[in-house]
């Protein structure tokens, strides 16, 4: 039930008169606990593998995902790669940093920046012409 048309239209100032009336509200009490069970696996879904692995990881990996998601963001927005090669690039900063731990402030500052060199450093085999993906 729930639909992106509304918001849509409403960034783009073009909502039809009525439009409200045809669209079942969202009751979340009425839908209950949502079920992901059923998510579907596979290249849609890539991103979902790299997004739960600091949480089961623990320690010092919330930290070298959103580092180098910085990194990777600012470069796919930027042009310097595409936004297939986000997932990659994060995945490859855990992989690289995993197991890295982060107690204290000045740790965490250090391995975010080491986060950042890494991420930055990998954009670099990016083979060319792949911004456009």
């Amino acid at each position: 039930m729930p639909d992106m048309g509304i918001p849509i239209l409403y960034a783009l100032d073009r909502i039809p008169s009525g439009c409200r009336a045809r669209r079942p509200r969202l009751d979340l009490v009425e839908l209950g606990t949502p079920d992901v069970r059923g998510a579907r696996r596979g290249a849609r879904s890539r991103a979902s593998g790299w997004l739960a692995r600091p949480g089961r990881a623990g320690g010092a990996a919330p930290l070298v995902l959103n580092a180098a998601n910085e990194v990777a963001v600012a470069a796919f927005l930027a042009g310097r790669c595409g936004f297939m090669e986000v997932p990659r690039l994060i995945g490859d900063a855990l992989d690289a940093h995993a197991g890295a731990a982060a107690d204290d402030l000045g740790a965490c500052l250090a391995l975010d920046a080491a986060v950042r060199r890494t991420t930055e450093a990998a954009l670099g085999s990016i083979p060319a012409g792949s911004a456009v993906s």
